[in-house]
This record gives structure tokens, C-alpha cells and sequence, in this order.
């Protein structure tokens, strides 16, 4: 494949992204998606520590833990102390933030399908193959 064409798909990846996250705040006073991968990720690994949150999000702890106040202060997590060492903060989803998660995984779900009515079944079939062998890709490199 030509530079030229590596270069458009970047392009217009990099511009979907965009409009989608326009049209997200447009639509919806949610919370940011962000804030929903990493509730999904403390609710999956089951109270983590900081270190393990801003290492899931590939960030410095100061950014995971704006991340995480700003969580705690809409009550969806909750500091807890570690109970083997009291010195580890472990984070913890409250019910609200289990509702919250929830609820916008199924909106996402809804707009992507939405979405998705734009391609046909045959583009839609393509699109699943190419999004199966590059997410294949991705997971053995």
C-alpha cells in the first residue's frame, strides 16, 4: 500500500475521531469516555492501586489521579485502603458508578450501531474483518 493511501486512512481516522467526540458532547452531558474505560477497568480488575490504573492508561500517576478525583468526587469510585498494607490506596466503583458504566457502555453501543446503519451488510462485513485482523495484530505484537 502507497505512503499516499497509509497517510489518508491516518487522516481520516484521525478525523473520525474527532467528529465522533463532537458529536458525543453535542448529544450527551456524560461522562467522558475516558471515564467509562477506566470505571470498566476498576470494576474488571477488581480495586486496583493508582500504579495500576495510570499503567492501564499509559499515564503519569499525577494524570491518573486527576482522573480518579474527579471519579471520586461524582461518587462513582472510592479510595480504600489496601488491607494487607495500609500505606496502598486501592480504587474501588460505588453502585452509582457501576449504574453509571453500565448505562453508557449500552448509549455507545446504541450510537455505534447507529452508526454503522450508514454501511451496507456487505461493508459492514468488511469492516468487522479488517477491525478482527488488526485488532489480531495488536495483540501478538
Amino acid at each position: 500500500m502507497s505512503s499516499t493511501t497509509t497517510d489518508q486512512i491516518i487522516n481520516a481516522m484521525m478525523g473520525f475521531r474527532a467528529l465522533a467526540h463532537k458529536s458525543h458532547a453535542r448529544r450527551t452531558k456524560q461522562r467522558s469516555f475516558v471515564h467509562v474505560i477506566v470505571l470498566h477497568y476498576i470494576q474488571e480488575a477488581q480495586q486496583p492501586t493508582m500504579k495500576e490504573i495510570a499503567s492501564f492508561l499509559r499515564v503519569t500517576m499525577p494524570s491518573a489521579s486527576v482522573i480518579i478525583a474527579d471519579l471520586v468526587r461524582a461518587r462513582l469510585v472510592e479510595r480504600i485502603a489496601d488491607r494487607a498494607d495500609k500505606r496502598i490506596i486501592r480504587i474501588r466503583i460505588t453502585v452509582l458508578g457501576t449504574r453509571v458504566m453500565k448505562k453508557q457502555l449500552i448509549a455507545a453501543q446504541k450510537t455505534i450501531r447507529d452508526r454503522l446503519q450508514v454501511l451496507s451488510a456487505l461493508e459492514q462485513r468488511q469492516f468487522l474483518k479488517i477491525l478482527t485482523k488488526l485488532r489480531h495484530h495488536l495483540s501478538v505484537s
